[in-house]
């Protein structure tokens, strides 16, 4: 009896130990860290639907596709935390889109959900900066 004490209280640390890493484990720190005031973070983009706001992230991947091309930021299609959208009647404000990837960006306007993903309609090269 006189040890169930101790087993008890490390059963119980050992479990919040996890619970804490599950939580705030750094890659998940990261994601939610912006680096400058003024910005969110991409991972809490969808926090701020409906709002105008600049989100800034590292590029991952600007897939170009006929109906738009897609800015994805931290990760990729399909586990982007945000996206830049530039639908094709505004490629042309946004020639080298590419060479956004690798780099870190803020991009502003209304966040808006599609398909569960926040996103932004980017119609103005002043919607987006590089950092």
């Amino acid at each position: 009896m006189k040890n169930a004490l101790p087993l008890a209280l490390a059963i119980v640390a050992r479990g919040v130990a996890g619970i804490v890493w599950g939580t705030f484990r750094p890659e998940r720190a990261e994601a939610l860290a912006a680096a400058r005031p003024g910005t969110i973070a991409a991972a809490t983009a969808a926090d701020h639907v409906g709002q105008s706001v600049t989100v800034e992230g590292i590029v991952a991947q600007v897939p170009i596709a006929e109906r738009a091309t897609f800015i994805d930021i931290r990760t990729s299609y399909p586990d982007e935390d945000f996206v830049g959208v530039i639908f094709p009647e505004d490629f042309g404000t946004f020639p080298n889109a590419t060479a956004l990837e690798g780099k870190t960006v803020d991009i502003g306007g209304t966040i808006q959900l599609y398909r569960g993903k926040p996103e932004i309609v980017l119609r103005s090269a002043s919607q987006i900066r590089i950092e």
